[in-house]
């Protein structure tokens, strides 16, 4: 599968090919990038069962809270984003290649 329709497919909701644990960890990620206050014990229980460690659990946290502060942060800068994600995909190809230093001079 391509990757942009797996991520909108993740962003709407769908965590459909995942296994349980992936699943419930995508939970607690978009629980927490909705309304961080709403996760509870029971949706940490689950990823736990599932086979999460609490390092893994926390790293979906982290990630999720993280991304939150991103998009907040541009929304707050009223930074222009173009409306095609396609646009990102040379950068995200040289990121690939060379990191996110500047690709060597030719």
């Amino acid at each position: 599968m391509e990757l942009l329709p797996l991520v909108d497919e993740i962003k709407q909701g769908s965590s459909e090919g995942f296994d349980p644990k992936m699943q419930a960890l995508l939970h607690i990620a978009r629980t927490v990038g909705r309304r961080a206050r709403d996760l509870t014990a029971e949706d940490v229980a689950a990823a736990t069962t599932a086979g999460a460690t609490d390092a893994d659990v926390q790293l979906a946290v982290l990630i999720a809270s993280a991304f939150s502060m991103y998009n907040r942060l541009v929304d707050g800068f009223r930074a222009r984003t173009p409306a095609n994600p396609e646009a990102y995909r040379a950068r995200a190809a040289e990121i690939a290649e060379h990191g996110y230093s500047a690709p060597p001079r030719r």
